[in-house]
């Protein structure tokens, strides 16, 4: 679990990068131990995100449903107030929940970036991303936007 979790966070910190080098604007929701929480408003790709990137934590359910809901009615939000900015959302994760996401209306960009890891791989992301009409990706597939 570690071990992915520190893979998902080089993840985030080397897409903030590419971000921050465009200067474009990132938020963070984190959703675990059954909660949802926004750990960055709205704002331009900080430079160090690190720091940052420690307070997050995994494990215990996955309240990935409400997690997409936030996700999706903050860049709704993000859209009335900037038109003009594309809103794309990233959803990291390792698939292991029972929510059903086949109805969720989502009008922005999805990608979804596959955690799970190991010998036996249930492959509920997949499933997840199809659900959502998502662009799919497991971790290993973007290691380089982890490198520096």
């Amino acid at each position: 679990m570690a071990h992915n979790l520190e893979q998902a966070l080089g993840l985030v910190e080397g897409l903030n990068n590419k971000l921050y080098q465009k200067r474009e604007r990132v938020a963070i929701i984190q959703f675990a131990n059954q909660q949802v929480s926004t750990l960055l408003e709205p704002t331009r790709a900080p430079k160090k995100i690190r720091p940052l990137l420690r307070k997050l934590s995994a494990g215990g359910g996955t309240p990935l449903r409400q997690a997409v809901l936030q996700g999706l009615s903050l860049l709704d939000n993000e859209a009335r107030k900037k038109p003009q900015e594309h809103q794309h959302l990233y959803l990291i994760t390792d698939g292991r929940s029972r929510d059903a996401l086949h109805d969720l209306n989502c009008k922005v960009e999805v990608t979804l970036i596959d955690t799970e890891c190991g010998p036996v791989r249930l492959n509920n992301a997949r499933v997840l991303a199809q659900q959502l009409n998502a662009h799919y990706f497991s971790i290993e597939q973007l290691k380089h936007w982890s490198e520096p």
